[in-house]
């Protein structure tokens, strides 16, 4: 018997698309809740928590506790941890021999592998090295405006804290992102207009991948979560075609996902996230389900999820609960889509809103009624 194990309480989109496969497939999971106020607490899944974190914090005592209440209960000859943020697949790979002595299993490279492809300033030097394009660099004494100041690790080196990139589009911005961090932590790109692509894959060990591609619509400010998306069709050309050679040149499986940018003349590599990604309802909707991939690879399903286009009409959408309001709206981002089109038609975006289902329907309405999200 195989089980997985879902830590919850972060990435909570992507956890819930990932639940629903697994529920459509059967598949046992079992939760460990972030904490006692865990919005798992508010959906169809609450009755599948068999742990309960006592620091939000990743601590290894506390984690390797809960671990043991899971095992004590769900009796199995391995269990998988699913790579659901960032945070948890670091810290993972960071302990990653003391979980193996507890029998789980982690679908994810190697620690040294994993941080170059995540780590925003290392996977854009092995682009360059595959001929693709990143967006120009600039010194801090030279930076042109707009442009984005991105970490160069995932911790700072001096304050130790988790850093995100900083869109810096004038003075007033630039003296924000001084203030509060310390310019050696980043390097700095030009700010790249265009439509804004992810690229989609899941990398078997035998060298052979499953893809799509999703074309981002509407975006929280300040270039946060993804609030609306449609199928796309990148996946098919000559840059996807890059970027698989270039993850098997360098030997990784698992899933990762690409961002890329259209500019005006050229295609740009912007990030790569290896781990779940929070639109992945589109995927799972859309048939070309990345999950059955990793389920299948890790001995829970039997069949190989079939290599097909998919639809070609899937969309996703997420109202946060603030950006669609009217003091925030004109800081979303629309991509290739009008504002304008969007507010007549949000009736019918929100007839297809993630959270907006029976099974989440209560973290969606408290996410409406409150106007706060958290990611």
């Amino acid at each position: 018997m195989k089980a997985i194990i879902i830590f919850s309480g972060y990435n909570m989109r992507a956890i819930y698309a990932f639940i629903r496969t697994l529920e459509k497939q059967f598949v046992p999971y079992y939760i460990i809740a972030s904490s006692t106020d865990d919005e798992i607490y508010e959906t169809a899944y609450k009755n599948k928590v068999v742990s309960i974190r006592q620091e939000k914090k990743l601590d290894l005592d506390d984690v390797v506790f809960c671990i043991q209440q899971v095992q004590k209960k769900v009796k199995a000859d391995y269990y998988l941890i699913s790579p659901s943020t960032e945070a948890l697949n670091r810290f993972i790979l960071d302990n990653k021999k003391i979980f193996y002595d507890f029998n789980c299993e982690i679908p994810l490279v190697e620690k040294n592998l994993y941080e170059k492809i995540s780590d925003k300033y290392s996977f854009s030097r092995i682009c360059e090295k595959h001929y693709i394009q990143t967006p120009k660099q600039y010194f801090f004494s030279n930076i042109v405006m707009p442009c984005v100041a991105k970490p160069k690790e995932y911790r700072s080196k001096t304050s130790g804290k988790v850093l995100k990139p900083v869109i810096i589009l004038n003075n007033n911005d630039l003296d924000i992102f001084l203030s509060k961090f310390n310019v050696n932590d980043f390097y700095f790109q030009e700010f790249i207009e265009g439509r804004s692509i992810y690229l989609l894959y899941y990398f078997y060990k035998n060298n052979t991948c499953l893809k799509y591609s999703q074309e981002n619509l509407i975006q929280q400010k300040g270039g946060g979560s993804i609030l609306a998306a449609q199928s796309g069709k990148n996946h098919n050309t000559g840059i996807s075609k890059l970027f698989e050679d270039l993850f098997y040149s360098i030997g990784f499986y698992g899933l990762v996902m690409v961002e890329i940018r259209e500019g005006v003349n050229h295609t740009y590599m912007i990030e790569a996230n290896p781990r779940f990604w929070g639109p992945s309802q589109l995927f799972v909707e859309a048939d070309v389900n990345f999950f059955n991939a990793l389920l299948y690879e890790y001995g829970f399903l039997s069949k190989k999820p079939n290599d097909t286009e998919g639809k070609s009409n899937s969309i996703y959408f997420w109202d946060d609960g603030q950006s669609f309001n009217e003091e925030n709206i004109d800081e979303t981002i629309f991509y290739s889509f009008s504002k304008q089109d969007f507010l007549h038609n949000y009736v019918q975006w929100d007839g297809v809103n993630m959270l907006r289902r029976e099974d989440t329907m209560k973290v969606h309405n408290k996410l409406i009624n409150s106007g706060c999200y958290e990611e």
